[in-house]
């Protein structure tokens, strides 16, 4: 399974920006599965069929459990795709980046930074989304 984590500060769009990228999936794949996570209601997990890869994208992966949750829950996804907190990278209780590398040492990192000019936001959001759009097409 490949791993693609879209990594950032709290509230820069991370959630928003997988969102967008489920409804851009589910116009153009077969959506399997969409799910809201018990300990979040604004979280999302979604599995899609596109063609032959079996995409999964979760909006939470902040925790190393959550990492390995869904590391196992969708083991026979081809891609996973998930959030993950940049501020975590300096918590001493959880690292979570750690156990991303030890899960795929191939993980693709996008980085999301907070629009600072609020007019701007959108098409920023925008072309993190298509981003990540093209990534999946090439994996």
């Amino acid at each position: 399974m490949k791993l693609i984590v879209l990594s950032g500060e709290s509230h820069c769009g991370k959630t928003t920006i997988l969102k967008r990228l489920c409804q851009r999936l589910g116009e153009q794949c077969a959506e399997i599965a969409r799910e809201v996570p018990a300990w979040s209601d604004n979280d999302i997990e979604c599995v899609f069929q596109c063609g032959e890869r079996r995409v999964a994208v979760c909006t939470m992966g902040d925790y190393n459990c959550v990492i390995k949750t869904y590391g196992q829950k969708y083991a026979d996804c081809d891609v996973l795709i998930c959030a993950l907190n940049s501020g975590f990278m300096r918590n001493t209780k959880y690292k979570p980046f750690e156990d991303v590398l030890a899960f795929d040492p191939r993980t693709t990192v996008v980085l999301k930074r907070r629009e600072p000019d609020e007019t701007r936001h959108e098409s920023a959001d925008r072309a993190c989304t298509e981003q990540l759009l093209r990534l999946l097409s090439v994996i």
